[in-house]
């Protein structure tokens, strides 16, 4: 898979191809996730040197709970919305964060079988 930057548009392109997948490669996907973060993150984006450093700064339980937010939605090939700024745009109060923000709802009915809706959205100030 070709490399985008991490951007909306980016992350787009990304899940086009993703969600163009057969069920059982995009279950692959989902495990590398949850394996390594970082490194699918890097294998799929082009990742600016700040980009970098943050990601190599964050907590190891914050990388985990948001690899598993991630992989809920790539697996139920949901929309995921990036609200990315680098702190030296923002104003000189800001400072680096993250938040995930999940919204899914997911049911399972004999006659209709599993379905899920919602989306990802990850507010990132690095």
């Amino acid at each position: 898979m070709s490399t985008f930057p991490f951007t909306q548009h980016g992350i787009n392109q990304v899940l086009e191809a993703l969600y163009q997948l057969p069920e059982e490669i995009l279950l692959e996907e989902v495990s590398m996730i949850q394996h390594d973060l970082i490194k699918w993150l890097n294998e799929h984006f082009d990742l600016e040197e700040n980009q970098q450093s943050y990601l190599q700064r964050l907590p190891n339980n914050l990388v985990y709970m948001v690899s598993r937010q991630l992989c809920i939605a790539i697996y139920n090939r949901l929309p995921i919305i990036l609200n990315a700024n680098s702190t030296d745009q923002l104003p000189h109060q800001a400072y680096e964060n993250i938040r995930a923000i999940s919204v899914t709802e997911t049911t399972y009915n004999p006659s209709l079988g599993f379905q899920s809706s919602g989306s990802l959205t990850l507010c990132v100030n690095y």
